[in-house]
């Protein structure tokens, strides 16, 4: 009788621990996971390698994961604001928009990062990537590149709409950050052409604006393609 009731006792303990398994608080689950992932500086309970880090992790009443980067961002702006005061071409080349749902952006400038109507970078444009590289190259995180553009048409053979020109530059940004040291399996080049504009296009002031780039180091929650992981 008494091995009997260790046998029930031990099947129910067991039972027990499969079913709160079973019913993870993904709470605590998240909030656990990037606590390692801070103090480890590696993926942890995913089952598998990262390639990304997270400052820490917490869930919305409505359910959708929420992450707060502010450390990481504060970071980042700090050495766009140190790079900007070291180079004129750099305040008026780059600004730090800030953290976004997908990740921490930063803008540059289309007119003075490419020659008009070409993804051929100008010598301002070659020196302020190759100095903003330094902020994240060493960063563990995806980086998305997006190229977007005023709604002025290219009117060139290679180039005869915007949607071959700003996927263009932002394909010319990545190789740019793949030969200055960025593991090519971080990046990814979007273009999105005149679709995603900042401001109106009714004026020269708005469309220059308009032509930019942005940087985006995204979030660990967030794949290259810009989804969920």
């Amino acid at each position: 009788m008494l091995t009997y009731a260790d046998l029930i006792t031990l099947l129910l303990a067991f039972f027990v621990i499969m079913y709160a398994i079973s019913n993870t608080d993904i709470v605590k689950y998240l909030n656990l996971r990037g606590s390692l992932s801070e103090a480890f500086n590696v993926g942890v309970l995913k089952g598998e390698d990262t390639q990304s880090i997270q400052t820490s992790g917490s869930i919305s009443s409505s359910g959708d994961v929420s992450f707060a980067e502010v450390s990481s961002s504060q970071k980042v702006e700090s050495q766009v604001d140190a790079l900007q005061n070291q180079d004129g071409r750099f305040e008026q080349a780059v600004q730090f928009v800030g953290q976004r749902s997908e990740g921490i952006a930063i803008s540059l400038s289309g007119t003075l990062l490419f020659i008009s109507g070409s993804a051929e970078l100008t010598p301002v444009g070659t020196a302020v990537i190759a100095q903003l590289v330094e902020v994240f190259r060493d960063m563990p995180n995806d980086v998305r590149v997006e190229g977007h553009t005023d709604d002025i048409l290219p009117g060139s053979d290679r180039f005869p709409t915007n949607w071959e020109l700003s996927t263009a530059r932002a394909v010319t940004i990545a190789r740019f950050l793949e030969d200055a040291g960025v593991a090519p399996y971080r990046l990814s080049a979007f273009g999105y052409s005149s679709s995603r504009p900042v401001a109106p296009n009714d004026s020269a002031a708005n469309r220059s604006l308009n032509r930019r780039a942005e940087i985006i180091i995204l979030n660990p929650a967030v794949d290259l393609l810009g989804t969920g992981r």
